[in-house]
């Protein structure tokens, strides 16, 4: 199963509010059945001024987490 709406990324908006509670998800997640999951933090100017360049560098650091604690997520 894809989960196509989440908010796993730590520190962007009302999701996650840091990496363990990122990877806490993810192992819901995969427990859940998911296999894969979409990152979609919110963008709301003056609220949550996510730009492309950290919303990367947040999706390649959990990519790295995830394999270091070897949880099956993509």
């Amino acid at each position: 199963m894809i989960d196509m709406h989440s908010h796993i990324l730590p520190g962007l908006d009302d999701g996650a509010a840091d990496w363990e509670q990122a990877l806490a998800m993810a192992r819901v997640a995969v427990e859940d059945g998911i296999e894969e999951m979409v990152c979609t933090p919110h963008w709301v100017p003056g609220k949550y001024d996510n730009d492309k360049g950290v919303v990367l560098q947040k999706f390649a650091d959990l990519e790295q987490r995830l394999s270091a604690e070897n949880i099956p997520l993509k």
